[in-house]
């Protein structure tokens, strides 16, 4: 039973990466033969990783009817899958800032036609958000615009976000298997991994940060599982989500870059401290003939100079660096602005301690508010669900599983010297190096895999379950985790399943009224919503500023409009709209 939950989570796994993966590169390969962004990508990429999933399953069962009946089912759950994570994406409205400002204004732009390759850039003097998208990593995007022409929706666009958690949650349950005979924990941990508070905030937006999380978790795990059975299945879902991670947005590349040194330090170690082999050139030599050395390159000049072309390569080409406008000459600083007065004068250690023990707050002017660890305030309550949260992003509770973390491992500090897990804490040294090169290591966004830290602590100690303490210890740290994420769930949940509901009805509202009166609608830097307004045949005509006194704004958005119809005015004018004015 074990080992077959082994293979099969990992042969599920793998083949949802290989989906992303492959709609994401063909469609980038597309526009390199200057070809629009096709749907019909989507099928073919759906089409192959089929393939892939009765491949491997071909080698580990040797009775025809065997591989048959599994892949019939492996492919049945990866189709449900697939359903499922659609449907979600398609119910619920991106209500996020920058998906209504960028990232669904991209996904239309490539749908539309637009080769950021070869056409001239978006005229952003104009509209300032396309500047923006015509520099920014654009791998998500062209996932998005895939699916947006082949399904007619851009929500459609969001299914990544979910595809990539339920991925990393099947990939994490097949390593950690691997290394811990408990399916229970092995279920628990994986759940708990994927489910970053930060995914999960993002999880119905067009917000990249969560994918990257995603995609972060994807490739230690490749990377682990590669180290643990050498085998070349994982050579092609370590090559795409290499090149997703690095085109995910631009500090992704460092991140990948760091973590692609995993197996030549776990080599190494290996070589140089369990083997004590002392001939250095004979290391080097061995080093550099590893496959996966090859595979990692592979990986890198796919995301650089493949799906990357368009935003790494032309920013070097046209303004001198590859991270432009966040780097190089005219580069936009868009922390400081961003950044809560309270910790702008602060050195970094300062603020994490403050992001991490205060109250979640989203607030630029006020100041960080200490609290008990464990306790969860009113004010919180409110703003636990926005996508982009400041301080305490990775929940009310996080403060409080730090401490808790740091008292277990001044307990039980001797698995640290334990040589059964050294490859572990080796992974973990790296993922810890990746977080304090970061120098906005305050917000989770930007540091979500600090996220790993102390369930990865959680996984050591569950090597060696002596003692009534240690196991009440693994239990309550684990339920304490749990709790925190199912309170930001519910919280993230509740907030988008309000909204999207009260714009479902002002849409449709406005749909019936539009049919004899004109509306008049200022998009602001949210123009991407003329895609909801089409779809609901809407009779709009859009301004630059409005003339009437009160205009209504759109649920969940900036946008606004004006109707001089007394009728739907006092339809929209109910209680559960004067929120949003």
């Amino acid at each position: 039973m074990r080992e077959k939950l082994i293979k099969y989570t990992s042969i599920l796994g793998i083949q949802l990466v290989i989906l992303v993966g492959l709609t994401t590169l063909l469609s980038s390969l597309l526009l390199f033969v200057n070809i629009e962004i096709n749907g019909a990508v989507f099928i073919i990429a759906w089409i192959l990783s089929i393939i892939f999933s009765f491949l491997s399953i071909n080698r580990i069962h040797d009775k025809i009817n065997q591989k048959i009946k599994c892949g019939i089912l492996l492919n049945f759950i990866f189709i449900i899958i697939i359903s499922t994570t659609l449907f979600i994406s398609g119910k619920y409205f991106d209500i996020s800032h920058d998906g209504q400002m960028y990232h669904q204004e991209a996904i239309i732009q490539l749908q539309e036609g637009w080769n950021p390759i070869y056409d001239d850039p978006l005229d952003e003097i104009n509209y300032t958000p396309f500047f923006w998208i015509n520099h920014y990593a654009k791998g998500s995007w062209f996932y998005g615009a895939t699916l947006y022409d082949l399904l007619g929706n851009v929500e459609y666009g969001k299914s990544i976000n979910i595809i990539l958690l339920v991925a990393s949650i099947l990939l994490s349950f097949s390593t950690i298997l691997r290394i811990n005979n408990s399916i229970t924990w092995a279920s628990i941990f994986s759940i708990l991994l994927a489910f970053n508070p930060v995914t999960i905030n993002q999880m119905l937006t067009f917000y990249i940060d969560g994918q990257l999380y995603s995609l972060f978790l994807l490739l230690v795990v490749l990377l682990t599982l590669h180290q643990i059975e050498k085998s070349n299945e994982f050579y092609l879902p370590i090559i795409l989500t290499l090149a997703l991670l690095i085109n995910i947005k631009f500090t992704a590349l460092g991140y990948a870059l760091i973590l692609c040194t995993i197996p030549l330090i776990l080599t190494l170690y290996q070589y140089i401290f369990v083997e004590k082999i002392r001939d250095y050139k004979l290391l080097i030599k061995i080093t550099i003939k590893r496959k996966i050395n090859i595979i990692l390159i592979t990986g890198i000049i796919l995301g650089i100079f493949g799906i990357g072309f368009s935003s790494y390569v032309s920013n070097m080409m046209d303004h001198g660096h590859p991270f432009y406008p966040l780097a190089g000459n005219g580069s936009v600083d868009i922390i400081t602005e961003n950044t809560p007065v309270g910790l702008r004068n602060l050195n970094k250690i300062e603020q994490l301690y403050l992001s991490i023990f205060s109250e979640t707050s989203n607030s630029l002017d006020g100041i960080a508010i200490s609290k008990f660890p464990l306790k969860i305030t009113e004010q919180e309550r409110s703003i636990l669900w926005i996508m982009d949260v400041r301080i305490g992003g990775f929940g009310p509770l996080f403060g409080g599983i730090i401490i808790i973390m740091s008292i277990g491992i001044l307990l039980w500090k001797d698995i640290f010297v334990n040589n059964a897990v050294r490859n572990v804490l080796l992974i973990t040294s790296v993922i810890i190096f990746t977080i304090i090169i970061n120098p906005e290591i305050w917000w989770a966004r930007y540091v979500p895999q600090m996220w790993m830290l102390p369930i990865i602590f959680l996984i050591l100690l569950t090597q060696n379950i002596k003692g009534k303490l240690k196991g009440f210890y693994i239990i309550c740290v684990s339920l304490l985790i749990g709790l925190n994420c199912v309170i930001m769930l519910k919280t993230n949940y509740n907030a988008i399943a309000l909204i999207s509901k009260d714009l479902t009805i002002q849409l449709e509202t406005m749909s019936e009224f539009s049919k004899s009166n004109e509306i008049i609608i200022n998009m602001e830097t949210f123009k991407s919503n003329r895609k909801r307004f089409d779809n609901f045949n809407i009779n709009y005509v859009e301004v630059d500023n409005l003339s009437c006194e009160k205009p209504f704004i759109i649920p969940g958005s900036i946008s606004t409009f004006c109707t001089n119809n007394p009728d739907l005015y006092n339809q929209l004018h109910l209680k559960n709209y004067q929120k949003y004015q």
